[in-house]
This record gives C-alpha cells, structure tokens and sequence, in this order.
C-alpha cells in the first residue's frame, strides 16, 4: 500500500466518525425539539388554575371579624353608660334582635337613605344657641317620642355643629365646653370623625376662647346598631342619631386621656 492510499484511508475513517456524531447530533437535537413541543401543547391544553385571591376566613362567609372595631371587640364599646336610649345600655349598645322583615315578590323595599353629606352640604360654625333650645330635654332628659332613629351610616355623614361638655367626676358641675364642627365619613366598619375645634368656654361663664389654631383631630371606629364608637386620644361613644322636625341631632359621651367625661351634643342643619 503506497503512502497516498494510506492517507486517503485515514481520512476516509476521519470523515466517517464526523459524519456518525454529526448524525448523533441531529438526532438529539430533534429529540430535544420533540420533548419541547410536547411540553408545550400539554401545558397550553391543560385546565389554568384560578386566579381568584383566597378569602380570609374572618371576612367569609361563618367567620367572624371584630378588625375595624377600635379595641378589637364587637362594635359598641365602651363601659359606664347609662339605661337610658340616650346613652345606651351599661356596658356598650346591645345587639339589634329586630327580626328583618320579609318584603316577599309582592312588595316593594324600603328607598335607600340619602347620603347626609349629600343632603346637608356645608355646615356653618355651631353657635350656643344652637343647643340651648333643646339641650335640657334631649340630653337630660328623653328624646321625642315621634323622632326616627337614624340606623344607616349613609344617613349620619357629612358635616355636623357640635358640643362639647366636660364634667366633674361626680357629674353635677360642668367645667368646660367647647363648640366645634364634626366630620363624619368612611363606612359602617371603618368609619371616621373629625373634630375642627372652634371655641372654647371654661367653667360656667366667662368669654368664649377661639381655638381654631388648634389642629384637627381625628378619631376612628365603626359605627352598629344606630351607634358611633371611634378611638383617638380618648373614646368617642355616640349612642344616639335621629332626625326630628326637619333637623338631625346626636347625643353621646367621651372619655377623655386625663380621665375626665364629656358629653357630646351635635345638630345639623
């Protein structure tokens, strides 16, 4: 065998091996597109998972949730109230036991309350003797018998006159009262309410102090059976909304951070 066909034999194995993985090569890589593509179409074809956000169970349906309430208790909160419908019962409102009346395909449900800040718009600045008419019978005293209660939230929102009244612990003096304007916004479970301090009055005479320098304050709670209970520095408890004579009116208390007690009257428009 001469030299030239010992090299030509050479490079005939040489191009034969190349040619075998070349051919290898081919094999997986169509192998490789074949599995990719089967993945493909099965995942295009199969049932897609729900994209709906898992409830919580306290805000499903069974579950029980006491978050937007100020202390983290059921709504109506707070202890030493009074028996009376102004103030509510001891210990915070009660629950509404009103079974809910059945309207049937026959009868037509009650409209749905006007939005009080809707219908009352801007309040002025209270006055003292926005209160003074009615102060003695609505806060001392009974509320009208013919006044409707205001048991939705949409109603009691909006801007409201109001005053404030502090008190000596045994509660037979005042010592001092204060006018000012409330806000009250949000919803039923988060509601809000702003107090824009105006006036100030210690004791029982004397001049009235402008405090509108003061910064606002806001207090937040929610708001349950006809009754307001919000938290800030101090806990605001309004037991009471109704609506009498083409007005509106609310009574209540509030704890104050130095210990002492305050009665709250508000009226609109």
């Amino acid at each position: 065998m001469t030299r030239d066909e010992e090299v030509n034999m050479a490079n005939e194995k040489t191009n034969g091996s190349r040619r075998l993985f070349n051919t290898l090569l081919l094999l997986l890589d169509l192998g490789l597109l074949v599995w990719i593509g089967t993945s493909w179409y099965a995942q295009r074809n199969a049932e897609p998972a729900s994209d709906k956000p898992e409830i919580p169970y306290a805000f499903s349906e069974g579950g029980v949730s006491h978050e937007n309430t100020p202390d983290g208790t059921s709504p109506g909160g707070i202890g030493g109230g009074s028996d009376s419908w102004i103030l509510g019962p001891t210990g915070g409102a009660q629950a509404d036991q009103t079974p809910v009346p059945d309207y049937g395909q026959s009868s037509e449900p009650e409209p749905l309350p006007q939005d009080g800040a809707s219908r009352f718009g801007t309040v002025s600045r209270p006055e003292s003797s926005d209160f003074q008419a009615w102060y003695e019978q609505n806060i001392l005293g009974d509320i009208p018998s013919d006044a409707r209660p205001l048991g939705d939230f949409r109603e009691i929102t909006g801007e409201w006159k109001g005053l404030i009244r502090y008190e000596t612990p045994d509660r037979k003096a005042v010592t001092a009262s204060e006018l000012l304007n409330f806000t009250i916004s949000g919803t039923d479970s988060k509601a809000e309410m702003l107090f824009d301090w105006y006036l100030i009055l210690y004791g029982g005479d004397g001049e009235w102090m402008n405090e509108e320098d003061m910064e606002d304050t806001v207090f937040s709670g929610s708001f349950s059976n006809g009754s307001l209970t919000v938290s800030g520095p101090g806990t605001v408890r309004i037991t009471a909304f109704y609506e009498y004579e083409d007005a509106q009116f609310a009574v209540g208390e509030m704890d104050a951070p130095d210990g002492s007690f305050a009665v709250i009257a508000m009226t609109r428009p």
